[in-house]
């Protein structure tokens, strides 16, 4: 800056301004995107439900002929449905709607070849919200079934991830 302020080696000076141009449009340029990872395969799927039923909808059929999908294409040797309401409901009618809602998801997979013995449901009722409110509210994403599938140990036991 100060040689250019002087006036001396206007040549040099011209050509490292044209070398540093040429470095931050280089630098501008975007890279080329990288190849996309193929997404792993979801190892937990939500089936939702209306307000206080617990029977199957086409869209909770779409998204459990997912999960019999996958179960087949992974050999699955257990799977975990837990039902879960919003808090709509009193506590211990929660409880056992949640309930019916795990079995409802149950007896799905099990008219579609899956053996009742590889099954294991569990209720929470209003428990473990995936969407927090306050008591008495009617939330749409808390009205669900989860199905997941926990590791099998070598001796045959089930070693569940998540506790309730």
């Amino acid at each position: 800056v100060e040689q250019l302020d002087e006036n001396i080696q206007p040549d040099h000076i011209a050509a490292c301004r044209s070398a540093f141009q040429r470095s931050l449009a280089e630098l501008e340029i975007a890279p080329p995107p990288s190849p996309a990872a193929a997404a792993p395969p979801p190892n937990e799927f939500m089936v939702f439900f209306d307000w206080d039923k617990y029977n199957i909808t086409p869209e909770g059929t779409r998204i459990l002929d997912q999960a019999l999908s996958f179960m087949r294409q992974n050999n699955v040797k257990s799977v975990l449905i837990v039902g879960h309401t919003d808090t709509s409901g009193s506590y211990d009618y929660n409880l056992g709607l949640s309930k019916r809602r795990a079995d409802a998801v149950a007896r799905f997979f099990q008219q579609r070849g899956v053996p009742a013995n590889v099954i294991q449901t569990n209720g929470v009722g209003e428990r473990d919200l995936l969407v927090p409110t306050a008591d008495g509210v009617r939330e749409a994403q808390n009205r669900r079934a989860v199905i997941s599938f926990p590791k099998v140990s070598a001796d045959g036991s089930t070693m569940v991830i998540k506790i309730f």
